[in-house]
């Protein structure tokens, strides 16, 4: 019996196992579709290009250490939703009129805190011990959609 469960496993490792997304395809690199929502935002707003939410992805690469790194719960904030690996959202691009059906608990969440004084936006993921800088162009692609950085 345990011959036969080798051989299976062998099988599967040869055959490339189940059918999964390729994860380090390009379109991996960014969220098909960002979704911003709630906090100081009226209405939710949505990123669906691509190439677009890639830089804001490498806009908020930059960690940041010390005091600022965890705003508090009360700093003022917008939600995020981010939607990766595009063919799964991909109809949701295609026809706009579905991205309000679009649910956060289906998307990896984050929050952006507001920049203030001297200190700029930031971009923090849930459980992390530390905040993400958003560098200029993420600022950049923020303001195109009239997204409020700074209070």
């Amino acid at each position: 019996m345990k011959g036969v469960f080798l051989i299976l496993a062998i099988v599967g490792i040869s055959a490339g196992g189940p059918a999964r997304p390729h994860t380090s395809s390009p379109e991996s690199a960014a969220p098909r579709i960002i979704m911003l929502y709630g906090g100081v935002l009226k209405e939710p707003i949505y990123l669906t290009d691509w190439r677009e939410n890639l830089d804001f992805m490498l806009a908020v690469s930059e960690p940041v250490s010390g005091a600022a790194a965890l705003p508090s719960d009360s700093t003022q904030h917008i939600e995020v939703a981010m939607y990766w690996y595009g063919p799964t959202w991909e109809p949701y691009v295609q026809d706009t009129t579905r991205l309000r059906t679009l649910d956060p608990k289906d998307a990896q969440r984050s929050r952006i805190y507001l920049g203030h004084a001297n200190l700029r936006p930031l971009l923090v993921f849930p459980g992390a011990t530390s905040a993400r800088r958003i560098a200029a162009k993420g600022i950049e692609i923020l303001s195109k959609y009239h997204v409020r950085t700074e209070w």
